[in-house]
């Protein structure tokens, strides 16, 4: 069993656990991002795509960007879950199989990610704290996708089964009890 075997983890925990993964082998993670990151750049150079501060871009770069950006982090999100996992399990890590795992899913990749894009951009605009609910609630969609094999649907179901119990419901209450909508109770 590796350092960071398997067991139930607080999120300070959690977030330890991912720098030790990254650590044992960073080129990987890193070779992945420029992998993806990298083209998109030169797209972006090439065609005069990028949004520079004090220029308003027109509403097709805008949603260029937009498109491209969601491509970029999903693609990039499946595939350091694939390598998180190889070297989690201290398998050896593989750029390419990561990419082709993440080829063979992506279409409910991208469906499932849209979806909590959607449900997070609606908490959004109803006000801050709702956006936060299907944040906790699909935390796990990506993984559920390329390490489950699970369609868009069921990375859904697995991932709301994973977080339930563990995150806070919208309490006003609460919210009062520690200060956040006025003094503290």
């Amino acid at each position: 069993m590796t350092e960071i075997g398997l067991r139930p983890r607080s999120a300070t925990e959690l977030v330890d656990a991912a720098f030790q993964v990254f650590r044992r082998t960073p080129v990987q993670f890193i070779v992945a991002a420029a992998l993806v990151y990298v083209p998109w750049l030169v797209i972006q150079l090439v065609f005069d795509l990028e949004i520079t501060p004090g220029q308003i871009p027109g509403f097709d770069v805008l949603a260029i960007n937009l498109v491209a950006g969601v491509v970029v982090y999903v693609i990039l999100g499946g595939a350091i879950a694939v390598l998180a996992r190889d070297v989690y399990f201290d398998r050896p890590p593989d750029v390419g199989a990561a990419f082709r795992v993440v080829g063979v899913r992506v279409v409910p990749l991208v469906i499932a990610s849209l979806t909590v894009l959607a449900m997070t951009s609606i908490g959004l605009v109803l006000l801050f704290l709702p956006a936060l609910y299907p944040i906790a609630r699909f935390f796990a969609v990506r993984q559920a996708v390329v390490l489950e094999n699970a369609g868009a649907g069921a990375a859904l179901s697995r991932s709301s089964v994973l977080s339930a119990g563990i995150k806070r419901t919208f309490d006003p209450k609460h919210l009062l009890n520690i200060g956040i909508l006025g003094e503290p109770a």
